[in-house]
């Protein structure tokens, strides 16, 4: 079975009519993981008729709002669906039963979770059944696998892209990654890999925290990537950045709703 990729959201921080900020549904092997949950994700994934409940997985790049703004908010939200379909059921609470979820990302994820509690969820007895997997390492979620690397993006926490491979397919997503973050490294990465999912900020704009199309046109030569999926687009830049990629047949440029098979 193929990985089937769903834009969910795909712009930074300013939501517009045209764009979301950062979510990317992933199915694979009966699973289904979400990457990155920026604000609006969930409304989103509601309109597409994807079901909250139906997610095995987490995958969060990094703590900026429009890429995990709403990841801690959909594990309540999963409590309180499970609390008015199983009263709708059964007129009581006595057989409450949530769906396990994997949640995966940078080191403290955990902890910014319980200091998120304290503001938005104070029900001190409602638990959900999450697992936490923080830092570098591999995860399996079924017949899925999920490395997680370092990725520079700003000094004020940890940051980590996800090498996702089924099958013998690799998909490998970076999140906000910086001109700061070493050339060779990501090359190495990256080698051959069939779907890079990767900002494109600016056309030829270096910055420390963000790439530009023409570091990721460099990059994806250099790697022997065959796919590139352009993602987290400034909305102000998207016209630029589009016709930046005409005519470059290596390159798509993520829309909301747009479907990739890997």
């Amino acid at each position: 079975m193929a990985m089937k990729l769903t834009i969910i959201g795909t712009g930074g921080m300013v939501p517009t009519k045209k764009t979301n900020p950062s979510a990317f549904l992933l199915e694979a092997g009966g699973k289904r993981i979400l990457l990155d949950c920026g604000y609006g994700a969930m409304r989103r994934m509601a309109e597409l008729g994807i079901d909250l409940q139906s997610i095995d997985a987490v995958c969060v790049t990094h703590f900026h709002g429009d890429h995990a703004g709403e990841a801690f908010g959909l594990i309540n939200v999963r409590l309180v669906d499970d609390q008015h379909r199983t009263f709708a059921r059964n007129g009581s609470l006595q057989r409450l039963r949530h769906k396990h979820l994997v949640m995966i990302g940078p080191k403290t994820l955990e902890r910014r979770f319980e200091a998120w509690r304290k503001i938005f969820w104070l029900e001190p007895n409602e638990q959900y059944p999450v697992a936490w997997r923080e830092g570098i390492g591999t995860s399996k979620i079924g017949p899925i696998s999920i490395t997680t690397f370092p990725v520079a993006h700003v000094p004020y926490f940890d940051s980590v892209g996800f090498i996702i491979t089924h099958q013998g397919k690799r998909l490998v997503y970076t999140g906000d990654i910086g001109s700061s973050h070493p050339f060779a490294d990501l090359v190495d990465k990256l080698k051959g890999v069939d779907l890079l999912m990767i900002e494109g900020s600016w056309v030829k704009h270096r910055s420390p925290n963000h790439f530009s199309m023409a570091q990721v046109e460099e990059l994806a030569q250099a790697a022997n990537v065959k796919t590139v999926l352009v993602v987290h687009t400034n909305p102000e830049n998207r016209k630029t950045v589009k016709r930046y990629l005409c005519g470059k047949k290596q390159f798509l440029f993520a829309e909301l709703g747009m479907k990739v098979t890997v």
